[in-house]
């Protein structure tokens, strides 16, 4: 494990605190949200999609809550810090898992777009798809993104660095005769094809949301638009967020040792955390049955624990919440 001999941290202590306002939010953002997502999911099924969804939905938001709790939080300890205060055994497992996480995130969100396109196409095959077979598809990514970090391990694994320029472990793939061949086709495997993965198929799952909503209109009908739009909303959310870190990478060979490398990084960076941040939002704006379930749930109980029920409360909390996991969203 290598830390910095020199001291080029942040050059003022308020870019330190405006950076750790940031990361509190996405902490408590993450940490609220994702195990809200995580036990309404799970406990009262109050997503009332398709099980292939649910299950991406679950496994996303366990994704983001281990980085929230293993990457945020201990870079928002060594901001306030100015230091890595954590001993050398949390800077192997915060980078080590940070690996694992980002690359499994991705590889979700791309199979969430893909799968939804697939429910469309084929909606006899997937009424036949069951929770347990939803949860071994999505355990099958976590094994595929574990190749990252088993790499790590094989070719160096002390290869793993704090500084004050990420103000976060990380693996530094410092080994130059594997790295310089093995890099570009990590990057483009893991991180490249995923994307791509998530554009072609989130334009694919516009239009036809929008061919959908033409014929529904001659017709009269109905659009079932609600698992669409989510899917959407996610792989739009998730490729804003990681375009700056993607634009990082490609240029880094050209900004490498230039004062603009770094604050370039810390952007990106930043606006990464706007993935993990967002989850909760995106599903409240997009799966009703979600929505009211915290409307009917959640929120008269809130009130009444404070001592504020009201009549709008009493005629919410009449409605019962949702207990079904049934295929409303095909």
């Amino acid at each position: 494990m290598h830390f910095p001999t020199d001291t080029t941290e942040m050059a003022s202590n308020t870019e330190r605190y405006i950076w750790a306002v940031w990361l509190i939010l996405v902490l408590i953002t993450s940490l609220i949200g994702d195990t809200t997502i995580l036990i309404t999911s799970i406990k009262y099924n109050a997503f009332r999609l398709h099980t292939l969804m649910v299950a991406f939905i679950q496994h996303i938001a366990l994704c983001d809550l281990l980085l929230a709790v293993f990457t945020v939080l201990p870079r928002l300890i060594s901001l306030l810090c100015n230091s890595w205060v954590f001993g050398e055994p949390l800077c192997y497992v915060s980078a080590y898992l940070r690996a694992q996480c980002f690359v499994t995130s991705s590889i979700l969100i791309a199979a969430m777009t893909s799968g939804k396109l697939w429910l469309l196409k084929c909606p006899l095959q997937a009424k036949s798809l069951t929770k347990p077979r939803a949860h071994l598809v999505c355990g099958s990514v976590w094994m595929v993104a574990s190749i990252v970090p088993v790499l790590y391990l094989v070719i160096d694994k002390e290869d793993v660095r704090w500084d004050y320029e990420t103000y976060y472990c990380y693996y530094t793939h410092s080994a130059d005769n594997t790295w310089e061949i093995l890099l570009p086709w990590k990057h483009g495997i893991f991180g490249g094809i995923p994307i791509i993965v998530v554009i072609i198929t989130t334009v694919v799952l516009v239009k036809h949301l929008l061919n959908a909503r033409k014929v529904s209109k001659r017709s009269r009908g109905k659009v079932r638009w609600q698992g669409i739009v989510t899917a959407v909303a996610v792989a739009t959310v998730f490729t804003v967020a990681v375009l700056p870190t993607t634009v990082y990478w490609i240029t880094q060979s050209y900004l490498a040792g230039k004062p603009q490398q770094i604050y370039f990084y810390r952007t990106a960076s930043t606006v990464f955390y706007f993935n993990i941040a967002s989850n909760f939002f995106v599903y409240f704006c997009t799966v009703g049955s979600f929505r009211k379930f915290l409307m009917t749930t959640v929120l008269p109980l809130y009130s009444l624990h404070n001592g504020k029920r009201t009549e709008e409360d009493d005629v919410l909390s009449t409605t019962r919440p949702p207990h079904s996991n049934k295929n409303n969203d095909t």
